[in-house]
């Protein structure tokens, strides 16, 4: 299966208040229909559902960041970032 995330960004989020140490990352998928089913967040041992072709993980430690695109039982792409910043907002396309 072919991932269709296109573009990523990283939004500064503000860092007053108790998430400036923490990171976000929320994306959609272009075709939903054959999007993943599961984001998994290897280093956090964390996975969140997709639904309607979208998916968002909150409160995520800063540093790097692999995300796995599940689909069933097989992986349909993997996406590393290697350092998330603290406070950051990173969005996928």
């Amino acid at each position: 299966m072919r991932s269709s995330i296109l573009v990523f960004g990283f939004l500064a989020v503000s860092a007053c208040g108790g998430g400036a140490d923490r990171v976000s990352i929320r994306g959609d998928f272009a075709d939903s229909a054959s999007a993943a089913t599961v984001v998994r967040a290897v280093e956090a041992e964390r996975e969140v559902e997709v639904k309607g072709g979208a998916f968002e993980l909150r409160d995520l430690a800063a540093g790097p960041a692999t995300l796995r695109l599940v689909r069933g039982a097989d992986s349909a792409g993997t996406l590393a970032l290697d350092n998330a910043p603290a406070g950051a907002g990173v969005v996928l396309h």
